[in-house]
């Protein structure tokens, strides 16, 4: 009797060699562990490096109103759910990561300050999103001053 090979999304395998594992794989948690690390799909990885005025590791969150950072589409709906900001501040940047699905029509995304009373506080920072795909992570530095 032989045993058949486990799923990509479940062998341990970094197959498609981009740093990440079975449910670690972005195509993996797409795909709900049932399909192939390798998968093309319209899955990006992000990073937001957040800082407060100027990276000024004094600057508290609650002291500006800020509650949460909302990450958008451009029709305005969130892209992930809000982060909170922590009680300790942000320090010189505190990063963000988060893995979504961007449809290939989706150019830039929008990224802004909610105070507490769900109001938003800052302007949005607009984030450029490069055509195609990549299992490298989009970087963006955002300090809100």
């Amino acid at each position: 009797m032989q045993l058949a090979a486990p799923p990509q999304c479940d062998d341990g395998v970094d197959n498609d060699q981009d740093g990440a594992t079975d449910r670690f794989d972005p195509a993996c948690r797409a795909a709900d562990g049932v399909g192939r690390e390798d998968q093309d799909l319209p899955v990006r990885q992000f990073r937001l490096d957040l800082s407060l005025l100027s990276h000024n590791p004094n600057a508290y969150c609650a002291g500006v109103g800020i509650a949460s950072f909302r990450v958008m589409l451009p029709d305005g709906t969130d892209l992930v759910p809000p982060f909170v900001c922590p009680g300790d501040g942000l320090g010189y940047a505190t990063p963000f990561f988060f893995t979504a699905e961007i449809l290939d029509d989706i150019e830039a995304l929008e990224v802004s300050a909610w105070g507490p009373d769900g109001s938003r506080v800052t302007a949005p920072v607009e984030l450029p999103i490069p055509a195609g795909g990549g299992s490298e992570p989009l970087v963006f530095a955002i300090d809100f001053d």
